[in-house]
């Protein structure tokens, strides 16, 4: 079974335990009945999850296609009842679009293990395949939403219009940017909550509380809204809660459908974050029932979870969730005024840029510092004590020991964490490798770029995942984008102590226990063959980096003496590989001369490039020198104390 498939049965399995424990808590009286219902509903979530059907196909031919979900970056369509993922940047896919499609098919990519598992998110809704070299024909009619949205990106043509009236996320646009540098666009996932607002108001006009009929009528609009919003889960939970309550022989089953027939509905979302940050709020609102000064609290207990998704604390975030969910309802509330009073472009901007200006002033206020990967059985643990923590009337010396607890347990995350590695990222036909010491507090990378079709973010999101707050160092072999173009990030996120570039001046440098010594080839004309070449000895290992040199780099290197004489003071236990395994490069002499222990190369087959060249992989074989590639897949980790190497 997929593993994602794994992990959701234990989300559900989860959530099973939390909702007999909070059911019995609530109303011990009728927990029988309660037990019952939970079980029956989850047995349904792990059926749906169990049937996981699959296709084999490598090409789809003149298919009919509808598509399900359209997001700016990509869209699900389906075919002949199979999902497909398919990138969105170009094609401009709208939801309910019938089209005629012509594809290769491919399995997904896979995520980097420290980002989020997009993969694992698609698998999660049945999605196991993507399209490839598409191409598409509209049929001459499209389902109801189609149109819906082909007006709407023609009439909400502003940011604002799109996020909170119409719920399309784009996280490329200036305002839900902001949100998420501040680590706060979770709050949108609470966007249709304007609809409560709307319902509250419209039910204390006495006309419309008095009739029925008008009651209901509102209720059916609002359902309308929801299905071309395309089906919000929050948005649904309160929808079916309301109705029900406005029923009175059905006012009793509110609480329990309102949660368990979404979850039916959307069981892909069970698991999800934002269904997790719905969890935790409700969880504690109901813990403290009604008790406004502990209620303030509640921005406090979502810093675990953030901490898990982000990998980074903001110390001010639950002072900012208290001021910033009431300005984005009010934001929600001026939005949807301008645009019923003419939807004019000129207020819109304003309000635009009055935001803008106030997340900058959050952002400069902001205090934040990674803390790195934590382990989920951790975050659990901690939830439980706050529970406990927080059940309870205790005395001011009991919560030094409750949150010395918490410390206590995110330490002991912080130990079991890898301690002493040289990772080599998978940055496609790109260079990123990254030296981590945690005990020593030391962070060097070897070269930052990143390969066509991979995003600069890779660097930036694998030093969040360590929990790596400065870096003491980085060398760019040479001035090639895929060996330096993702710096910029790095210096925008973290604090960069050095950056050496190869017509930086240096020739050895001592960073703590690790020692530098830098050569290059100063008769060299190609830009590659200008790569430095660094030596790296840690303790009794030694790495060799060699940027993208070529043979003739190479050949220079095996007749100068200083060079020779350094290579044989101790022996070369990694290498990378140059050029990513090109043929003009690794030479047999040079590898031979430096005879490593294990080889690794950054590269894969891309287009035209054939990253590595079978003629390295033959010079390898020959010297039985043992080596790793990335391919497009993989993140080669060793560490660098036991020998240890994880490919993940």
């Amino acid at each position: 079974m997929n593993m994602m498939v794994k992990t959701q049965n234990y989300w559900i399995g989860g959530l099973l335990i939390v909702c007999i424990s909070g059911s019995i808590y609530v109303n011990p009286q009728k927990w029988i009945r309660t037990l019952s219902l939970n079980f029956i509903v989850v047995g349904f979530l792990i059926a749906w999850v169990m049937l996981n059907r699959n296709t084999n196909l490598t090409t789809i031919a003149n298919q009919q296609g509808t598509v399900i979900e359209a997001k700016p970056s990509y869209a699900i369509i389906k075919i002949n009842h199979q999902k497909y993922y398919l990138s969105n940047f170009q094609l401009k896919l709208l939801l309910d679009q019938r089209v005629i499609i012509n594809a290769k098919v491919e399995a997904l990519t896979k995520s980097h293990y420290f980002v989020f598992p997009f993969d694992n998110y698609l698998n999660d809704q049945r999605v196991f395949k993507q399209l490839k070299d598409v191409q598409l024909t509209n049929q001459s009619w499209h389902y109801l939403r189609y149109y819906f949205y082909e007006k709407v990106f023609n009439f909400a043509n502003h940011e604002l219009v799109q996020v909170f009236l119409f719920n399309i996320r784009d996280k490329s646009q200036t305002f839900q940017k902001q949100l998420e540098h501040l680590n706060v666009g979770y709050l949108l996932n609470f966007n249709s909550l304007s609809i409560w607002g709307l319902w509250t108001l419209f039910s204390k006009i006495g006309f419309i509380s008095k009739h029925k009929k008008a009651l209901n009528l509102m209720f059916g609009l609002f359902w309308i809204w929801w299905y071309f919003l395309n089906c919000s889960w929050l948005l649904m939970r309160f929808l079916i809660k309301a109705t029900l309550k406005n029923q009175p022989k059905l006012k009793s089953w509110s609480n329990f459908a309102s949660f368990w027939v979404p979850c039916l509905i959307f069981p892909s979302y069970v698991g999800s974050r934002g269904f997790l940050y719905f969890v935790i709020c409700y969880l504690f609102i109901k813990l403290f029932n009604q008790q406004s000064s502990k209620l303030m609290l509640i921005g406090v207990f979502l810093i675990p979870l953030k901490i898990y998704y982000d990998y980074q604390i903001n110390l001010t975030a639950p002072i900012w969730d208290f001021i910033l969910v009431p300005i984005l309802l009010t934001t929600n509330l001026l939005t949807t005024v301008i645009v019923i009073c003419g939807n004019n472009q000129q207020w819109l901007n304003y309000l635009s840029i009055w935001l803008v200006h106030l997340f900058k002033i959050v952002k400069w206020l902001s205090y934040s510092f990674n803390l790195g990967y934590q382990n989920l059985y951790g975050v659990i643990l901690i939830y439980l004590v706050l529970l406990i923590w927080f059940s309870y009337h205790w005395k001011w010396k009991h919560h030094f020991f409750w949150l010395a607890l918490v410390i206590s347990i995110y330490l002991l995350n912080w130990l079991l964490k890898p301690q002493h590695h040289l990772e080599m990222l998978n940055v496609g036909n790109g260079n990123s490798f990254v030296y981590f010491n945690k005990y020593k507090n030391l962070t060097i990378l070897f070269d930052c770029g990143v390969g066509k079709g991979f995003s600069t973010q890779i660097p930036t999101q694998y030093l969040r995942y360590l929990g790596v707050n400065k870096v003491d160092a980085i060398f760019i072999s040479h001035n090639h984008q895929d060996h330096f173009n993702a710096l910029e990030n790095l210096q925008r996120n973290f604090q960069i102590k050095a950056i050496y570039y190869r017509d930086t001046t240096i020739e050895e440098l001592t960073f703590k226990n690790v020692t530098i010594r830098v050569f290059s080839n100063p008769v060299a004309k190609s830009e590659n063959n200008k790569s430095l070449t660094i030596f790296v000895d840690v303790n009794k290992v030694r790495l060799l980096f060699t940027g993208d040199i070529e043979k003739a780099s190479e050949t220079y290197f095996i007749e100068n003496l200083n060079f020779v004489n350094y290579l044989k003071q101790r022996p070369v236990d990694i290498l990378q590989i140059p050029h990513h395994g090109s043929k003009t490069s690794s030479s047999y002499e040079f590898i031979k001369l430096v005879n490593p222990k294990i080889a690794l190369i950054s590269g894969m087959v891309y287009q035209r490039l054939r990253f590595p060249d079978q003629q390295t992989i033959s010079t390898l074989n020959f010297l039985r020198i043992s080596y790793y590639v990335t391919a497009g897949v993989n993140n080669i980790r060793i560490a660098l104390n036991s020998g240890y190497i994880q490919t993940l």
